[in-house]
């Protein structure tokens, strides 16, 4: 009987310290984002050229978004992250569809990152121009 009771206790112990712990996980805030080129093996000039229409088609929709603010090389949004995550894909699909008839005869990956207030960055979004061999 004694027995029950311990292992009653555990598990309400052990229930209470789970619930409590995802009560405190933030989900909105202020999101920060960085867009980049992370690999790339350009062949020619006119790789170079399309390089540069990418990355001017992606800032212009990542600048075009209700409620962004420019700080640096980061794109912030405030609100629940999700809410924020989602405006970047679909900003970045818009990009992707703007210059959609653009081709590389090398290859360029471009990755888009979230920070959420203090955390730690994470890739919301990739997409790769071109063949990488």
């Amino acid at each position: 009987m004694k027995k029950n009771w311990i292992y009653v206790l555990l598990t309400l112990f052990l229930a209470s310290f789970l619930f409590s712990s995802c009560e405190k996980e933030t989900t909105s805030g202020t999101a920060y984002y960085t867009f980049k080129c992370v690999k790339s093996n350009t062949k020619t000039i006119g790789d170079m050229s399309a390089l540069m229409a990418i990355e001017k088609e992606y800032n212009s929709q990542l600048s075009n978004l209700d409620g962004v603010k420019i700080e640096g090389a980061e794109y912030v949004l405030s609100g629940k992250y999700s809410t924020c995550d989602i405006a970047i894909e679909k900003a970045c699909q818009r990009a992707e569809e703007n210059i959609a008839n653009i081709t590389l005869e090398g290859f360029a990956t471009y990755e888009v990152s979230a920070r959420y207030d203090d955390s730690d960055a994470k890739t919301i979004y990739s997409h790769t121009f071109g063949t990488e061999k």
